[in-house]
């Protein structure tokens, strides 16, 4: 069985009469287990003003899989109408990533760098190189190359903000030295035109990671690394008004697609938890379903995302009493795994649950999301 399914899955198959919406989104999520890439070391650097995933430099990086819908494959939702695929590299000063996206109709319309890039169709990156869920890092870039970068102190969810100068933080979010090309095979915003798609590649310098407080450090061979990336996509029309035509969107009111390399089961990037593993390789290596490094952290880490959405529900249903482990949420652990609950009234939420590993490693999360080293046996 796909390790940590068999505890989220159980926690939400038999009901209890505290279950609330914490426990209908765990339902959603149960069934995924998330990807992992294999990232080879780069041979040649690649010029990425050229975003062209194409060429030479690239080739071999492994492709990911094609992008889904964020729900999930057999969520019922129809597939992406059209193919996205990545490629990732590293070296000892950045990682470097490049998309191609197949699209018979580019449109773009947003200019003005740090706006809301995903009102229109965009490529994002989301990084969490510590794993703890808080201080990461968002990227998103449209067809013309007007990008959105931001740090989120922690996820929505949780309370948390945008850290960006778009909301007037001057110098954050911004990689300083930040690099991105875009290559269009066809033309933009031509109502005309039949294109094949467009691409990006990007360089997101370590050193700037470690200035914006995402990593205290590069990675090395063998570190793992927390990543998503997704497609925002609406349906465009071109309307001509009173002899002036523009580009507009076929009934906004719907929402828009949103694909993903490694599904979120919930229409949110913001859990970080469900986002995909990303290992440093010496070399290429054929991207695994599952890579050891998963395999290795997910069974704790997925004990605490049950955790962290049914605490809520269980605190609200028992007078704000704390359970005394996760058995008693309902999470089943795998064999030799252990659990408690402790009260914090100095943590967010006023508990700190920790799961502990055969091996001695022990894992927690507090009611914010944070995944920390744990402090009960220090």
């Amino acid at each position: 069985m796909t390790p940590g399914f068999c505890a989220l899955l159980t926690c939400v198959l038999d009901p209890k009469p505290w279950h609330g919406d914490g426990a209908a989104q765990l339902m959603k999520m149960a069934r995924i287990t998330p990807k992992s890439y294999l990232c080879p070391r780069v041979k040649e650097k690649p010029d990425v003003s050229s975003g062209n995933v194409f060429s030479p430099a690239w080739e071999h990086a492994p492709w990911t899989d094609d992008f889904v819908d964020i729900q999930g494959e057999d969520s019922g939702v129809p597939p992406p109408r059209h193919s996205t695929r990545m490629k990732l590299m590293w070296d000892d000063d950045a990682l470097y990533v490049g998309a191609w996206m197949e699209e018979p109709q580019v449109v773009a319309t947003i200019k003005e760098r740090n706006s809301v890039i995903f009102q229109d169709n965009d490529f994002e990156l989301f990084l969490n190189p510590d794993g703890s869920n808080h201080q990461y890092y968002e990227f998103e870039v449209n067809a013309l190359n007007t990008v959105w970068e931001l740090r989120l102190d922690k996820p929505y969810m949780h309370g948390g903000s945008e850290h960006s100068e778009r909301v007037g933080m001057r110098g954050q979010g911004n990689l300083r030295n930040l690099e991105s090309g875009i290559l269009v095979d066809g033309a933009v915003n031509d109502p005309g035109a039949v294109s094949k798609g467009w691409g990006v590649t990007a360089r997101f310098p370590f050193a700037d990671l470690i200035a914006q407080g995402h990593c205290k450090s590069p990675p090395r061979q063998g570190d793992v690394w927390r990543i998503n990336s997704s497609r925002v996509q609406w349906r465009w029309e071109w309307r001509v008004e009173e002899g002036k035509g523009s580009w507009q969107k076929i009934e906004p009111e719907k929402g828009e697609d949103n694909w993903v390399w490694s599904p979120q089961g919930l229409v949110n990037m913001h859990v970080p938890d469900m986002w995909g593993f990303l290992r440093f390789e010496p070399a290429y290596a054929a991207p695994l379903p599952t890579s050891p490094a998963e395999e290795a952290c997910w069974p704790a880490r997925k004990s605490l995302l049950c955790a962290r959405f049914l605490m809520p529900d269980y605190m609200a249903g028992n007078g704000g009493k704390l359970p005394a482990d996760l058995q008693e949420l309902g999470v089943q652990l795998e064999d030799g795994f252990e659990s408690g609950v402790v009260a914090r009234d100095n943590l967010p939420g006023g508990y700190e649950v920790w799961v502990k590993t055969p091996t001695g490693q022990s894992t927690s999360v507090r009611g914010d999301g944070l995944i920390f080293p744990t402090s009960v046996f220090q």
